[in-house]
């Protein structure tokens, strides 16, 4: 087991346990992930990015409420990571869509280049029915990345929902040259 082995060197390496829950986390193993970032915090406690991280792990486990709150309570004494806010509002997206908004909001107005922030909140609002609040951050990460087919299809998704017809025909088009296998 590698979490047993890394615990044996932990004391004299912590980045051990860090290094094995980011890979954990990575490999969508969420329970190891905890299990060795709660050991790595405790070996650090003053890692404000590990403890986002294991709550981030927490939030994908059973303990999904407990993560939520240790999310909440590290964006409200790290106000200024986008990080922090986006994976707030990813773990918000499992129960309640709308209310990862206002996280979203705030990563995107922390670092407007912050891209997938942009992606989800395109989404989010796609699929609240307000498909023209997804237009401008679709176009701004084609405009960082004219190669996004993903980006691409959703803006087409949102063309059409907004009856702009010509130009979803567009935007499908070079979704399709792009990716012409994607589902």
């Amino acid at each position: 087991n590698l979490l047993a082995k890394a615990h044996r060197f932990a004391p004299l390496h912590p980045e051990i346990l860090l290094t094995l829950g980011q890979i954990e986390e990575k490999r969508g193993h969420y329970d190891e992930a905890v299990k060795a970032l709660d050991e790595y915090v405790n070996l650090a406690p003053d890692d404000s990015g590990a403890k986002r991280e294991f709550a981030f792990a927490l939030a994908h486990t059973v303990q999904f409420n407990r993560g939520i709150a240790k999310l909440s309570s590290y964006v409200e004494t790290n106000p200024q990571d986008p990080v922090g806010f986006y994976e707030l509002a990813l773990t918000e997206t499992i129960g309640e869509g709308e209310k990862a908004l206002n996280p979203l909001n705030q990563a995107i107005a922390i670092d407007p280049n912050l891209l997938p922030a942009r992606y989800a909140r395109a989404l989010l609002n796609y699929k609240a029915g307000r498909p023209g609040d997804s237009v401008a951050d679709l176009t701004l990460i084609l405009e960082r990345n004219s190669s996004d087919y993903r980006a691409l299809d959703l803006l087409g998704q949102a063309e059409t929902a907004r009856h702009q017809d010509k130009e979803a025909v567009s935007v499908f088009s070079r979704a399709m040259q792009l990716a012409p296998n994607a589902p």
